[in-house]
């Protein structure tokens, strides 16, 4: 028994190593592209990226967000049902997968101050990619 414990451990450590070292490949960890809508969109090469998104929440209906992003457009959000941001307004940084479908899957939130400048985010944004 023990030795098919030991081979288990071993061969989940060999397929996180190679998870790590395929996303290595792909994205820097700790750096994600930051988008709007338009960008969400547009921008083929981000797909199936780790993406940051910032914006107000528009609705929620139990498992999907609509967030309205810097430039005005909206994007969809997965999230799980027991996600703490929903009410309308509320400004908040997302960081997620971004699917073929061009909605972002969740995986953390960041709560952002009321007086957050979208406009000036979005020209930052713009200026800089």
């Amino acid at each position: 028994i023990q030795s098919k414990v030991n081979n288990r451990q071993q061969e989940i450590a060999y397929i996180h190593n190679k998870s790590k070292q395929t996303m290595s490949q792909q994205q820097e960890d700790g750096v994600y592209p930051r988008l709007n809508s338009k960008m969400i969109q547009s921008d083929h090469h981000h797909i199936g990226s780790i993406v940051s998104v910032i914006g107000s929440i528009v609705s929620f209906d139990g498992s999907v967000v609509t967030m309205r992003c810097a430039d005005g457009g909206n994007c969809r959000v997965s999230v799980d049902p027991n996600f703490e941001y929903t009410s309308p307004g509320i400004i908040v940084e997302i960081v997620g997968l971004l699917e073929n479908d061009r909605s972002v899957q969740h995986f953390v939130t960041r709560e952002i101050g009321s007086d957050f400048d979208m406009e000036v985010y979005n020209s930052m944004l713009t200026d800089v990619q």
